[in-house]
């Protein structure tokens, strides 16, 4: 019975530490800012929108301002153009 007992505490106890939620910020993690090109920076209304673009490893990537938080977009070819908006 103690077996029990502690068997459904134990599986209790785990199932309130998976129920935890971890928000990490949307962003990418480079480890050589030298192999960084083309790197433009924007300004938009209230600092919302495109602020930055950038070139990485044959990929271009384009961060948002967001209202929840920045947001990172990455796209497939470097000389596609990142749209001024983020739609959802």
């Amino acid at each position: 019975m103690k077996k029990i007992i502690l068997l459904s505490l134990f599986l209790v106890f785990k199932n309130m530490i998976l129920r935890a939620e971890i928000t990490l910020p949307n962003t990418i993690y480079i480890p050589d800012k030298k192999l960084i090109s083309n790197e433009k920076h924007f300004s938009g209304p209230m600092g919302m929108g495109l602020i930055k673009s950038y070139e990485y490893k044959k990929k271009k990537f384009c961060v948002y301002n967001k209202i929840d938080g920045p947001r990172t977009i990455t796209l497939a070819n470097v000389k596609s153009s990142c749209p001024k908006k983020l739609d959802d």
